[in-house]
Formats: C-alpha cells, structure tokens, sequence
C-alpha cells in the first residue's frame, strides 16, 4: 500500500493567516494615511474590521514606531459639530492616531526632456525638498546618464543631509515607453537613445529600493491610492507635456499594457511625491463626473490645448 504524502493543511492555514495579517495591516495603514488623525473605533468603521483586530494592528505600528499617538479633545462648533484640537485638560481627551513622519523618507525622480525633478517625502506624503536639474537630454548616452542621474541624486540627498539608512525608496517616473520589468527606458523624446537602465545603477549607488514607471501611470496610481472612494473603477489621467501620455485605470486596476505591471513595490507616498512634481498639464476623464470645469468649457487644459469628445468631462488634477 502507498504511503500517504504528509497533510499540509496547517502550513496552507498559517499561510492563509499570514497572508490576511498583512491585508489587514495595508487597510490599517491607508486608512490613517488618508484620515489621520483618527481614533481606532474610527478606523474599525473605515475598514471594517473588528476592534480586536484594530488594537492589535495598531498596537504593532505604534511598537514600530510607524504610528505615533496625539492627544485631543473635542470642541463643539457653532454648527453643532465637533472638531478635535490639543488637549488643555478639560473634559475626556481623545486618543487619535497618526503616521509618524519620521518613520522613512521616499524620493521620487521625474524625467523629462532636458530636465530632472527630484522631490522628497516624508512618511505622511509631504514634501520635504524638491530640486529642479537643468541639463541636455538628448546628448546623454545610454552609459552616460545613469551616471548623471546617481551624481543628481546625490548631490540632492547631501544637501539634505538625509542619511541613506532613512531612505526606503526611490521612484522614478519617465516619458514615453517604460520596461518596469527590466527597470529601464525603452523610448522617451526626452533622449536620442532606446534601451537605457536606470534602476539597477540606482538601486546599487544608494543601497535601497527603486522603481520605474511611467508618469501617467504613477499619476493615475498616486489618485487611486490617495483618494480611492474618488478614483476608482474606471478613469484615465491624460498628462500632456513634451507629447500627450495617459494613465489608465479599469476596473479598478492600472492598464499598464505588456511592458509594464502594476507598481506593486511602489509606494503611495512615492507615487504622491511624483504627483507634487511640476508639470504642464494634466487633467482627468472619466465616463460619468458629475461636473465640468472650465478648462473643458475652453477646450484647454492649462497651458495645453485637449480635443474633447462627446460625453467626457474633464477636470485638472
């Protein structure tokens, strides 16, 4: 008779377990960095988990030091509604969370054509610093720009005095066509060469992760995770500077098309930080807004002239 393989359910069950841990810590998180400061019975009604579930989370975020607590108390408005402020020790203090913006700094790299912009982030998604580097793009070589760019970014990183170790991440967002696979610029009108790789020189001068990405895509991303109950379903990010790019949602997913995946390493606070770079123009579509601003009135969207079509609306981002 045939001896039986081991039972490996408990090992699929503690994976399962493992799996809905870390789900539930990402609705934790997002859930603060979009509402904070706010009390955890606030953020059982956000996500809907249980308030066990909520104490222990948050617990281990405020261990890690990635949540910090701050202390208000209510103020009741002339309307009627309250609205928390420092505590003076009146009445019942509320204990409100909030990201600890110390926790880690992203910075995100936008190329363009004879430009770069380079801004940093804190944990919250504010921006710490931004930098602007003039240069000539089309004279860089597919050896020589990776160079360029480290020597940016270092000069950038010293000036503020940022320590490589509270560096989680770099984002770079570029024009035209973008291998996220293979971490490099296949075409952009910003350079005379195809093929240049960014991300592995990066990632090895600076000992952290990087990323690449599209712009429109990264755009389109910073929305959806910033503002979900907004950007969601189906909705596009039409993004004009040197030639018109879009980034495109479906369904509540990025199309990224067959170059491209999702950014799954890319953080919202990355993306956010991309979106704080200047820009020409950008403006979003979706089937069914509700409102149309005065740029598609125009038929512009700031300096850039857009081609309607029946039955969009458009609004600047």
């Amino acid at each position: 008779m045939a001896e039986r393989p081991p039972w490996r359910g408990g090992m699929d069950r503690r994976a399962d377990t493992d799996q809905v841990r870390r789900h539930n810590r990402m609705l934790v998180l997002s859930a603060i960095r979009r509402q904070a400061p706010i009390a955890r019975v606030d953020l059982g009604t956000e996500t809907h988990l249980s308030p066990a579930t909520i104490t222990a989370i948050t617990a281990d975020l405020i261990g890690e030091n990635i949540v910090e607590t701050v202390t208000l108390e209510p103020d009741t408005a002339a309307d009627g509604e309250t609205s928390p402020r420092p505590a003076t020790g009146r009445g019942r203090p509320r204990v409100m969370l909030q990201l600890n913006r110390r926790t880690a700094y992203v910075l995100a790299v936008k190329i363009t054509t004879n430009r770069l912009m380079l801004v940093l982030a804190d944990y919250v998604g504010e921006v710490a610093a931004r930098r602007s580097v003039t240069l000539d793009t089309l004279k860089e070589t597919r050896a020589s720009f990776p160079h360029t760019l480290v020597r940016a970014i270092h000069d950038f990183l010293g000036a503020q005095r940022l320590s490589l170790r509270d560096l989680a991440e770099i984002g770079i967002a570029a024009q035209g066509v973008v291998d996220t696979n293979r971490g490099t610029i296949v075409w952009s009108p910003a350079f005379a060469e195809r093929d240049i790789e960014l991300v592995r020189p990066v990632a090895r001068a600076f000992g952290t992760r990087c990323f690449i990405s599209n712009d429109g895509n990264m755009i389109a991303q910073a929305l959806n995770w910033s503002d979900p109950a907004t950007y969601d379903g189906t909705f596009a990010v039409i993004f004009a500077d040197y030639g018109v790019g879009m980034g495109l949602f479906v369904g509540g997913r990025l199309h990224a098309g067959a170059m491209a995946r999702r950014p799954s390493s890319a953080t919202s606070t990355t993306c956010r930080a991309v979106r704080a770079a200047p820009a020409a123009g950008a403006a979003v579509s979706r089937p069914s807004s509700p409102t149309m601003r005065s740029c598609a009135r125009r038929g512009t969207c700031r300096r850039t002239r857009i081609r309607r079509r029946s039955g969009r609306r458009w609004r600047n981002c």
